[in-house]
């Protein structure tokens, strides 16, 4: 299936923002509440902030373009958790010096399928995030950043799916977010 990947920023100028008011609030995101809240009450505003790009995805659908996902990337320092070996601090930051205490990451904040009107089922999360990682080395190109970066739900299947995809576990936040990590020199697109 074909996928268009539409900036917010893009589609606010292009149709305005009540238009994307309404489309955002006809998503549903049952499995993943922050997922629908952070579309519903906080793209638009980080947008704006400058805190974070959020990107579309629409597919074709019985003749129309419908809403099936999306994701939010943003820039973030990612401190270098105590405990690291030498090995893992090189192949982190290219240095073993304890001097250096973070590393440029890019963060997928948000990745999230709509459920609304079942068209969840036009796009696997593996095609979403996907999409994700297009975005992200062609971002990779222009601003460097080690690792892509990101945060989920203490949840085996959610865990076993990042690492199905690549992502390594990190660590957890104190909130109990499981964390994982991703070197951008390794990320290969089907």
């Amino acid at each position: 299936m074909a996928f268009t990947v539409i900036r917010l920023n893009d589609l606010m100028n292009e149709v305005g923002e009540e238009f994307v008011g309404e489309l955002f609030s006809a998503f549903s995101c049952p499995v993943n509440e922050d997922v629908e809240s952070f579309l519903k009450e906080k793209a638009i505003l980080f947008q704006g902030m400058d805190v974070s790009r959020t990107y579309l995805v629409f597919t074709s659908y019985k003749g129309e373009n419908v809403f099936v996902g999306y994701f939010a990337l943003a820039l973030k320092i990612l401190p270098i958790r105590k405990g690291v070996s030498p090995t893992q601090r090189k192949k982190l930051t290219g240095t073993k010096s304890a001097g250096v205490t973070f590393i440029p990451a890019i963060l997928i904040g948000q990745l999230g399928k709509n459920f609304s009107c079942g068209y969840n089922k036009l796009i696997t999360g593996r095609e979403l995030l996907g999409l994700a990682l297009r975005k992200v080395l062609e971002i990779h190109q222009d601003i460097a950043g080690k690792v892509i970066f990101l945060e989920c739900v203490d949840d085996r299947k959610l865990c076993e799916f990042y690492e199905a995809c690549g992502f390594q576990a990190y660590g957890i936040n104190p909130d109990g977010l499981r964390q994982f990590i991703r070197y951008t020199k390794n990320i290969t697109l089907e």
